[in-house]
């Protein structure tokens, strides 16, 4: 460590007589400036000091003797200790001095001072009296809502807090400072070693001065940490290490992240099978809720919403509730074109029917100026995962050996490149004919790449002439769907948790700034139970899951949250398995 200028470091003694000792491996970055190393304390309220200097070369001892000679750069050890009215030391481990003189004062400081050089220090261990710092291994916390309330804003109910990124958590009477001994002693620093990534020391000028100069006996202070994240309601094990005027100490606690106490007795819960959306059909409930367009999903939600001490309008009128989504994850504005079948323009001949399923390949690419009619269809642009099957009939009929249907039977690859040559795109597609004879389709100015399909020729093709197949080669067009995931594909239902859903009213306003205040008021016999929640969303072909939290916000500022993903069909992502040669 590089020093330039005053740098000191206080530690801890009892008292005049408390032997210090130190040993120190210094370089002086030059010979003409001056350079210092020392002890300060105090004595009747006088400050006091005893040091070495380094100057001009040479070396001189606390009383002022020329006792080493050195040049710039050079490492020098230098040790000794230093005692109530006497000090020795030495250097490069030669014994200078074993009986030197100084002034009894009280040690409460190291330092070093430099003008017209620099210091290096490469090694630095100062021995005083340790003493004994502990942490409470079991620690408490609050998890707050974002708005930082538990209980009714301006009401005695209130509960404020915050638990959100960059909070100051304090833990009460957490450490005790030297339990066992008088010593007095300060921290330093502190670092959070274990779980750094949730919290932080507070190192902060505020507090390092409340933690300095803390008298011994086991005198109690609060620990305060910095909130690295949101909190969440868990545990979390943590690791600490303490810089201190009295030793080095490492500790260990539990953090046990919680609600906080709840003084107006809301209780709400949300729970249910409604997520994911795109589980199977034993955890998702299909209802009857259906969408003009695309295959609707969704999700029921049941909540549980009760206040014990519920006062004025939340008496009257009912519990007061908010029911919105927020966006977690996910592009509503991505565009997404997938393969979703192939047309058979040509239906082939004379396939061996032994194995009715024929491969069917894609390559995607940009055909670009170049003429289809010179390019073959095989090299064009790159290999793509998709793939399909054709089915080849087997009866004894017309068709015998052809290929009369074909299907996709993996979807995998997103075809939209955003690489569009107008403003005005051609919703129709061109389709040409590739040297080899496999098929074409062109999407002009979609920002769909050109797709070729290529189809598994005839098995047996020695009883037949190079004519009768080019007439008889199967060929396809591979089709495209085309969509976004807007935001109107999310929707909300809410109705009585025993009426069929059919019956239940959509939220025309879902997002937290728009959507109304309700309440709900408990009838006996006719309005006892809470709404039940229908998220409704689509599945798309695509691996991009659309993730979002339902909230229901009721009383007193307590809410509820889960979150939902959905919008992912999970079918033909599996990864292919590849060959590994050993």
């Amino acid at each position: 460590m590089r020093i330039s200028g005053y740098k000191k470091r206080r530690i801890s003694t009892f008292d005049s007589s408390t032997p210090i000792a130190f040993d120190l491996d210094i370089e002086v970055t030059s010979t003409t400036g001056e350079a210092t190393f020392g002890l300060s304390g105090t004595v009747d309220m006088h400050q006091k000091t005893s040091s070495f200097t380094f100057k001009s070369g040479r070396i001189f001892d606390p009383e002022g003797r020329n006792v080493f000679s050195y040049s710039a750069n050079q490492n020098i050890n230098l040790k000794g200790t230093f005692l109530q009215k006497t000090y020795d030391y030495f250097i490069n481990n030669d014994l200078i001095c074993s009986i030197g003189k100084k002034d009894a004062f009280k040690i409460n400081s190291f330092f070093f001072d430099s003008d017209g050089c620099e210091i290096e220090i490469n090694d630095l261990n100062v021995y005083g009296p340790q003493g004994t710092l502990d942490v409470s291994n079991s620690l408490l916390a609050k998890v707050f809502s974002a708005d930082g309330i538990a209980g009714e804003a301006g009401s005695a109910n209130a509960v404020l807090g915050s638990s959100s990124v960059g909070s100051t958590l304090t833990f009460k009477d957490a450490l005790t400072f030297n339990k066992n001994t008088s010593l007095i002693g300060s921290i330093l620093s502190g670092e959070v070693t274990d779980g750094h990534q949730f919290f932080e020391f507070d190192n902060s000028a505020s507090n390092i001065s409340y933690l300095s100069d803390v008298a011994g006996g086991g005198t109690k202070k609060d620990l305060k940490l910095i909130s690295q994240t949101e909190l969440a309601e868990r545990g979390y094990p943590l690791g600490f290490t303490f810089y201190t005027t009295f030793g080095n100490f490492k500790a260990g606690a539990f953090l046990l992240a919680g609600s906080p106490e709840n003084p107006s007795g809301v209780m709400i819960n949300i729970g249910g099978e409604g997520y994911p959306l795109n589980e199977d059909e034993t955890i998702v409930r299909r209802h009857s809720l259906q969408s003009s367009a695309g295959e609707a999903v969704s999700g029921s939600f049941f909540v549980s919403y009760l206040s014990d001490l519920a006062v004025g309008d939340d008496a009257t009128l009912g519990l007061p509730y908010k029911i919105y989504l927020e966006h977690v994850d996910g592009d509503h504005s991505k565009k997404y074109s997938f393969l979703t079948g192939v047309q058979l323009s040509g239906s082939g001949l004379y396939y061996d029917t032994e194995d009715i399923n024929k491969k069917i390949r894609f390559r995607s690419g940009e055909l670009g100026a170049a003429a289809a009619s010179a390019t073959d269809g095989a090299t064009l642009g790159l290999s793509i995962n998709d793939e399909a099957s054709g089915l080849v009939s087997r009866e004894n009929s017309t068709y015998k050996t052809m290929m009369t249907e074909a299907h996709i039977s993996s979807i995998r690859t997103n075809l939209y490149s955003g690489d569009t040559v107008s403003a005005t795109p051609n919703l129709n597609f061109n389709i040409q004919k590739m040297k080899d004879g496999h098929l074409l389709v062109q999407f002009p100015n979609t920002g769909i790449a050109d797709v070729v399909t290529m189809i598994d020729p005839p098995d047996d093709l020695t009883n037949y002439s190079p004519f009768q197949l080019s007439l008889n080669k199967p060929s396809g067009i591979a089709k495209v769907f085309s969509y976004t995931k807007p935001v109107t594909d999310w929707k909300v239902f809410t109705g009585d948790p025993f009426m069929v859903t059919d019956s239940y009213v959509e939220h025309t306003q879902t997002g937290i700034d728009s959507t109304p205040l309700r309440r709900h008021k408990y009838v006996a016999g006719q309005n006892e139970y809470f709404l039940k929640v229908v998220v409704q969303a689509k599945n798309y072909v695509d691996s991009d899951p659309m993730s979002y939290k339902l909230h229901i916000s009721g009383a007193d500022g307590f809410k509820a949250e889960s979150l939902i993903k959905a919008t992912v069909m999970e079918t033909g992502y599996d990864i292919p398995l590849s060959p590994k040669l050993f």
